[in-house]
């Protein structure tokens, strides 16, 4: 696939992105005021509906797994915004750790208005338009998001057909190799084995005899006469 200078400055997604830094940067000015983030929003959001379980992944507008709602629950705890509870409903502290999330109720009211502002942006985003362009535009947005979720599924798809076909060169060169390593054993077997005979033949005969040194008759001595 060749890329081309205009691809990237399609005027439909260069607007489109540039609306959601928009919207971003709005969101994150709203709750920037009030010491939040967006996923502390979500999360603290959730345990004000009762919606979230501790220790257990969150999958809200974006996914929190555990480790990640620990710390956002502590932050949160050290700013005010929550409780916790043990199993009897007493008031227990984070350390807990059958200790459940709350928003005390002298906190409500400020989750509230967090909510009612996040609301009031939803609007002010989308107040340009009338009622028929709003459904228009929900419209185009989801038949982008069905096309974008089908290129990905393709994707996927193919990824997934390229590694089964992957797996029986790797099983191929696994038995290859494994028969290469089976060939050389009995020759080395036999080689050692042999060597092993030959010592225990070796064992069996015992040391050689040993041969008494010769005398050397010396070069300046004559046989004695009678």
């Amino acid at each position: 696939m060749t890329l081309h200078r205009s691809d990237a400055g399609e005027p439909t997604i260069v607007a489109l992105v540039e609306a959601m830094k928009a919207w971003q940067r709005a969101l994150d000015t709203t709750l920037s005021s009030s010491g939040l983030t967006y996923v502390k929003w979500i999360l603290l959001r959730a345990v004000a509906r009762g919606d979230y379980v501790r220790h257990r992944p969150y999958l809200g507008a974006i996914l929190i797994d555990v480790e990640m709602a620990e710390h956002l629950l502590a932050e949160l705890h050290r700013d005010r915004w929550i409780g916790f509870v043990d199993g009897a409903g007493m008031a227990c502290g984070p350390a807990l750790p059958e200790g459940q999330p709350v928003v005390p109720e002298a906190e409500r009211a400020r989750v509230q208005r967090i909510a009612q502002s996040l609301k009031a942006l939803h609007s002010v985003s989308v107040s340009p338009f009338s009622s028929d362009k709003r459904t228009m535009l929900s419209t185009l947005l989801q038949r982008m998001q069905v096309n974008l979720n089908e290129f990905s599924d393709r994707r996927d798809a193919q990824h997934a057909e390229a590694a089964n076909d992957e797996t029986p060169l790797i099983r191929a060169h696994a038995i290859l190799g494994a028969s290469a390593r089976t060939s050389t054993s009995p020759h080395s077997s036999s080689h050692s084995g042999a060597h092993s005979t030959s010592h225990a033949k070796s064992a069996e005969r015992g040391p050689l005899p040993v041969r008494p040194a010769r005398r050397k008759s010396s070069p300046t001595s004559l046989p004695c006469r009678s």
